[in-house]
């Protein structure tokens, strides 16, 4: 059997560059999809922390006044007899908040499922 004449397999060599061409743009057709996705869920979820944020900070200001201002009132309240005592009720009133505070953050921080570090990581 005698090989085929050049020309044709130029011809073969020339198809399966075009179709490895054709494979190579389609790849990276797709990689710039998905990074154009990666983009916009980035900038979301950063438009989303950010507003978290302000949010949070607006929140604790509101708490820290609301807080201020009912010491004041407990303290007016039980007048110049039980200072110690009201002294004492607005410390364990702010520690409540505290420790409700510090469990609120630790269940929002907590990792998910989807999230949680490989089995034998160090993390």
């Amino acid at each position: 059997m005698t090989p085929p004449p050049r020309h044709l397999r130029f011809l073969r060599w020339l198809m399966l560059f075009k179709a490895l061409q054709a494979l190579a743009t389609q790849l990276a057709d797709g990689v710039e999809q998905r990074a154009a996705q990666l983009t916009n869920a980035w900038r979301a979820e950063v438009r989303r922390v950010v507003v978290a944020i302000v949010l949070a900070t607006l929140m604790f200001l509101a708490l820290l006044g609301s807080l201020a201002f009912a010491a004041v009132a407990v303290l007016l309240a039980y007048g110049e007899a039980h200072r110690v005592l009201a002294a004492s009720v607005i410390a364990a009133a702010l520690a409540i908040v505290a420790l409700l505070a510090l469990a609120g953050i630790r269940a929002q921080t907590a990792p998910t499922a989807g999230t949680r570090a490989p089995t034998g990581s160090r993390t």
